[in-house]
């Protein structure tokens, strides 16, 4: 043991037994709070001189060392001094194996020990997660609500404390797979008894609480600082050359290799590179270029709509003619959505009203015998034409029955109507059953004027 610990032993009390009692307290706490032992307590060990001194004369009975002296004497924070001096309780209350007894073989193992239970749920860090719950389970046997209400009932390392305290610390490490109810049907625990120490741990250990969280905020500085970047440096991908391969074939293997991201597919036709902009509507580089190809719109499209009273002035016969020969041209890549055949146009004059018989008569008759014959042929050919166009008009797509919308109103109810026929075929069966209602009357009637 160093002088220096020694003198500030001997500094805090002047009592012989106290200070032999403290001293076998330091050594003891050396050994059971080191590095691997479940306990380390790291830079806090500069005060556990003043932490023996204060529990040697606390056991003794003596009050010369109180516990703000003690805080005072090892320059520990006060929530610092106050978690260490739950460790070292806590390592002090643990048994020790006797020299001469064998010690417990792998088999026999404390199926509800700390060590147990954190290998068994698979939990990181199990060393460190032990020192915590033994710290929570120190810190709890050692209050007085816990004194007064459990400590009748069971003893303080007992398989409800152990359990309780296995599950408070697993929820202040945010460990979300261990829940509450398998570890009271799997170990048989009172539900009334694990929520209230539960509770009680909750509410009287918050500086076991924030010792545990204050310790994984320090880890994850320390770890945060010597992790590797998660984003390496990705190498270049230049390729060798090849002897037997030509540059544009390496070119098109490396752009090959880009990710979809990376690399955008644009696929475009053949014919739009070909023709003219003028020509095809521009296709978006999103969508496959159309494979069903029609015709280019031909020049002679233009003459072909001319106006209604241009053709009226036509002669008949030039629809006989055979059209003028068309230019054929490459057919261009376009929408295959299939297209309404379009009427052929038809003169303006084929829908004339034809003359009437008497206008017919007259036109026949007339006093001008000159152009006698000519009436008659154009009567004729009026006829003719009539007939031809009759049977060569197409049906019109938006035909509309006159007065459609007053039909309606010479229509009767449905409704009504049905009931109107329910109505008449009930009075017929009854008059069938009972006989008309007024027959007797009638027949009282002609009685009467018969007498």
């Amino acid at each position: 043991m160093p002088k220096l610990e020694e003198s500030l032993i001997d500094n805090l009390t002047p009592r012989p037994e106290v200070r032999e009692k403290a001293r076998a307290l330091l050594r003891t706490v050396h050994s059971k709070t080191g590095p691997g032992t479940g306990y380390d307590i790291g830079e806090a060990k500069i005060g556990l001189p003043a932490i023996c001194a204060y529990i040697a004369s606390k056991s003794a009975g003596y009050a010369d060392v109180t516990e703000d002296v003690a805080q005072k004497a090892s320059c520990l924070a006060p929530r610092q001094f106050a978690s260490t001096l739950r460790t070292v309780k806590a390592a002090l209350h643990v048994p020790k194996t006797p020299a001469g007894s064998p010690s417990k073989s792998k088999t026999d193992v404390d199926p509800i020990a700390y060590a147990t239970l954190i290998k068994e749920h698979k939990i990181g860090r199990p060393l460190r997660v032990e020192s915590w719950m033994k710290e929570a389970q120190a810190a709890l046997v050692a209050l007085p609500r816990y004194k007064q209400k459990f400590a009748s009932h069971f003893a303080d390392s007992g398989i409800d404390v152990r359990i309780a305290v296995f599950f408070w610390v697993c929820r202040t490490i945010k460990i979300s797979h261990i829940t509450y109810a398998p570890l009271v049907d799997k170990y048989g625990v009172t539900l009334r008894v694990f929520s209230r120490l539960v509770k009680m741990l909750e509410e009287e250990c918050v500086d076991v609480k924030e010792s545990i969280k204050g310790t994984i905020r320090e880890l994850t500085k320390k770890t945060g600082g010597d992790a590797p970047s998660k984003t390496p440096a990705t190498p270049s991908q230049s390729r060798p050359a090849s002897p037997t391969k030509s540059a544009l074939r390496t070119a098109s293997s490396l752009t090959s290799s880009l990710t979809g991201s990376v690399k955008r597919k644009v696929a475009f036709s053949l014919s739009d590179i070909s023709a003219s902009e003028d020509d095809v509507p521009p296709e978006t580089p999103s969508k496959r270029p159309r494979t069903t190809p029609r015709t280019r719109t031909l020049p002679v499209r233009k003459t072909a709509s001319t106006s209604s009273s241009e053709e009226a002035s036509e002669d008949i016969e030039m629809s006989d003619a055979p059209p003028p020969p068309l230019v054929a041209s490459e057919p261009v890549a376009g929408p295959s959505t299939p297209r309404r055949p379009k009427a052929t146009a038809t003169p303006t004059h084929a829908y004339r009203t034809p003359p009437s018989a008497r206008m017919q008569a007259l036109a026949i008759f007339s006093d001008d015998e000159d152009g006698e014959a000519e009436e008659e042929m154009a009567v004729v050919d009026a006829h003719a034409d009539v007939g031809q166009v009759d049977d060569a008009l197409p049906l019109s797509r938006r035909f509309r029955p006159v007065f459609l919308d007053r039909v309606q109103w010479a229509q009767r109810a449905p409704r009504l109507a049905r009931e109107r026929v329910a109505a008449e075929k009930r009075t017929r069966e009854l008059m069938e059953r009972w006989g008309h209602p007024l027959e007797a009357l009638q027949l009282a009637i002609a009685e009467a004027a018969a007498g």
